[in-house]
C-alpha cells in the first residue's frame, strides 16, 4: 500500500511520517525522483511540496 502527503515543502510531514513504524517517507519534486525512492530507498509514503 503507498500513501500520499503533501505540506508546503514535503519536508515537514516526511519528517513526521518517519517516525511511525514501518512508514519510510520520501520527499519528491518529479517522477523521476518519485521513482528513485521507491527504487533505491523502498519508499511506501511520498511527500510533495504544493509550492
Amino acid at each position: 500500500m503507498y500513501w500520499f502527503c503533501f505540506c508546503g515543502t514535503g519536508m515537514g510531514v516526511s519528517i513526521s511520517a518517519n517516525k511511525h513504524k514501518n512508514v519510510y517517507c520520501g520527499v519528491c519534486e518529479s517522477v523521476t525522483t518519485a521513482r528513485f525512492c521507491k527504487v533505491i530507498n523502498n519508499c511506501n509514503m511520498l511527500a510533495m511540496g504544493v509550492y
